[in-house]
């Protein structure tokens, strides 16, 4: 997975960590929500009108 610069310093990532995402919706065959991915590098946008920002998750209460 790439990653934008914010994101990557905002959680302390860089290439080559591992990470978890949890999808409610879309389980693995095992069943488990969590999807582990390894961060393969960290991409500049072309212009400043490309957003590397994470973007905020809804929360369902």
């Amino acid at each position: 997975m790439m990653v934008g610069p914010s994101m990557a310093e905002r959680f302390g990532r860089e290439p080559g960590d591992q990470v978890a995402i949890i999808n409610e919706r879309i389980a693995r065959a095992d069943g488990n929500e969590a999807w582990s991915f390894r961060i393969a590098g960290v991409f500049e946008g072309a212009t400043e009108q490309i957003d590397t920002s994470p973007r905020p998750t809804s929360s369902t209460s």
